[in-house]
């Protein structure tokens, strides 16, 4: 788990996130993203760090990542070192995602935002999107 562990590869991470915080900043009293085509670059960033995470694995003759579903269950457990535990938390083995970093969720899951059956729904359009070759948005306040 070194690279899990690795404070400089996490504080990259953290760090992209105050820069780059995920509802926005305020200007004059109206939420805006920090850049334009920042979902964009949020999966660039994201999927470098699989990329990276994923060379890693091999090199240690280890598979690679599988995509997440909302469902799955840890089937091993991870604490990482003291100075990160703080700000990411430890995942216990045999618990889903949800019920570890969202327990208040569970007992009332309708009123989560974002519930996880939107999460899903989410997830399906984007899948969808890929597949057809092009994303359909609404207009604001459409």
């Amino acid at each position: 788990s070194y690279f899990r562990d690795d404070y400089d590869f996490n504080d990259h991470h953290y760090h992209w996130h105050i820069v780059y915080p995920y509802a926005g900043i305020y200007v004059n009293e109206t939420l805006q993203r920090t850049i334009k085509r920042q979902g964009e670059l949020f999966l660039y960033m994201h999927s470098q760090m699989i990329a990276r995470y994923n060379a890693e694995l091999l090199s240690w003759d280890l598979n690679l990542l599988h995509p997440w579903n909302y469902d799955d269950i840890l089937t091993f457990g991870y604490t990482p070192v003291p100075g990160l535990r703080n700000v990411y938390g430890a995942r216990p083995p045999f618990h889903g995602w949800y019920e570890v970093h969202s327990p208040h969720l569970l007992k009332n899951e309708s009123k989560a935002f974002p519930p996880k059956k939107t999460m899903i729904e989410w997830k399906n359009n984007l899948i969808n999107s890929i597949n057809k070759g092009y994303l359909m948005t609404r207009k604001r306040g459409g």
